[in-house]
């Protein structure tokens, strides 16, 4: 990866897709914060790894370097407290129209979602998070449409491939845009998220297919 570029980016100002995540907010986050709507657990708690000793510590430094030497790249399932959203049929139309508005800014007509929106929140007094990974095995750009219940409660984590060097982006009440590129099995980058709040998720990416079917794929 070059010095240069920007490994991690994450941009506020997202007022051009204030339509859409407002319908998000309306339909499906506000809805699961009142317990209207209830989401599908990532993880089986009696084997969740935090357990050993606690969210924060499964995203520090001793446990990336710990699986980067034992060679494990991917999340562990139980690796994470979140909860994802399959019947998500009510924003599907506000995803594809932040998802459009998105392709348009960076070039790109070939984007959809990446996995089912997901929320990261505590379950039985350990925090939401996702343990070290790398995505390696969908290389590309990826984008996150955030948003949290309050102000510096969560944040990404990477391991800047160029130093070594942990570094921690803390993430603002509201939505903001992450992106990042995650590299291949040869030149991955280490990441995982944590948060003593509510974290909301909604990742994108370039899906290829896409290209040869004029956008007609059920991606969810």
């Amino acid at each position: 990866m070059n010095k240069e570029e920007n490994i991690f980016t994450q941009i506020n100002d997202l007022e051009k897709y204030d339509k859409p995540l407002i319908n998000i907010y309306e339909k499906l986050i506000a809805p699961v914060m009142n317990e209207e709507v209830q989401g599908v657990p990532n993880f089986k708690w009696e084997q969740t790894m935090c357990q050993e000793s606690n969210a924060l510590a499964r995203c520090d430094y001793d446990t990336y370097e710990s699986l980067k030497a034992a060679g494990k790249r991917t999340t562990h399932r139980n690796d994470s407290i979140t909860y994802s959203y399959p019947n998500h049929d009510c924003v599907s139309d506000s995803l594809d129209e932040a998802i459009n508005i998105l392709g348009k800014e960076v070039d790109c007509d070939y984007l959809g979602l990446s996995n089912h929106p997901t929320c990261y929140r505590s379950h039985e007094g350990y925090d939401g998070y996702m343990g070290w990974h790398t995505n390696h095995d969908f290389p590309g750009d990826r984008w996150y449409f955030v948003y949290n219940t309050e102000a510096d409660k969560s944040f990404f984590r990477y391991i800047d491939p160029n130093t070594e060097q942990m570094e921690t982006v803390r993430e603002p009440a509201g939505w903001c845009l992450n992106h990042f590129v995650a590299g291949n099995y040869h030149s991955p980058l280490w990441h995982c998220i944590h948060t003593s709040g509510h974290r909301f998720s909604f990742g994108i990416r370039k899906i290829e297919l896409l290209k040869y079917t004029n956008g007609k794929v059920n991606l969810r």
